[in-house]
Parts: C-alpha cells; structure tokens; sequence
C-alpha cells in the first residue's frame, strides 16, 4: 500500500496525473497488483467515444471502441495482443465527437 501511494504521489507531482477519483480519470489510479485489482475503470465518459492508451513514448498499446454504453469502461489492463501491461506510467485519450480527454495511469506490479 505504501508503495503504492508513493507511485501516486510521484506521478502526480512529475507528471501531472489527474487528481485521484476526480469525475473524468480512470479509478483505481494508481493501480496496484497488491489491490488484487485486475482492472481499471474510465468514468463519465460518452457513450459513443474512443478510448485510446499509450505508452508515454507515443506507442499506441490499446484502442477501445464504444458504441453504447452506462457512461463508464472496465479495461482488463491488457494490449491489442491481450497480454498485461508491466508496471510504468500510461498515457490515455478519450476522444467523442464533442469532447477529447488525457490523462495518465500509473500500473506497480
């Protein structure tokens, strides 16, 4: 756990990390395999929108489509190959025709 909150406090404090369960970032932020979490989920978001994740060097790792939906994403954590990301720090874009969000995931394992 205190792991887990130091990796939370790095990102918020060198890279801007989205506050914590604010209303448009993804939760739990920072994601930690100790949690016994297996998922992260997007909330607020359109119900026709994209969901993008990418490494911070601009690799596209994971493009989610939704067509409908409740206004929220459960994402597995896993690339387009279906394998599980490593512990690092990930960027996210949720672009709609209305609206475009970022933000960034911090996943420890």
């Amino acid at each position: 756990m205190i792991r887990a909150l130091f990796f939370l406090m790095l990102c918020l404090a060198l890279t801007g990390c989205t506050a914590l369960n604010s209303p448009d970032s993804p939760f739990p932020n920072s994601y930690t395999a100790i949690s016994g979490g297996t998922n992260i989920t997007f909330t607020d978001i359109p119900a026709n929108c994209s969901i993008e994740i990418y490494t911070l060097g601009g690799d596209l790792l994971r493009k989610i489509e939704i067509t409908a939906g409740n206004g929220q994403y459960t994402w597995d954590l896993k690339n387009v190959s279906g394998e599980s990301l490593k512990s690092g720090i990930y960027t996210y874009r949720i672009k709609s025709a209305q609206s475009e969000q970022s933000g960034k995931i911090v996943i420890t394992r």
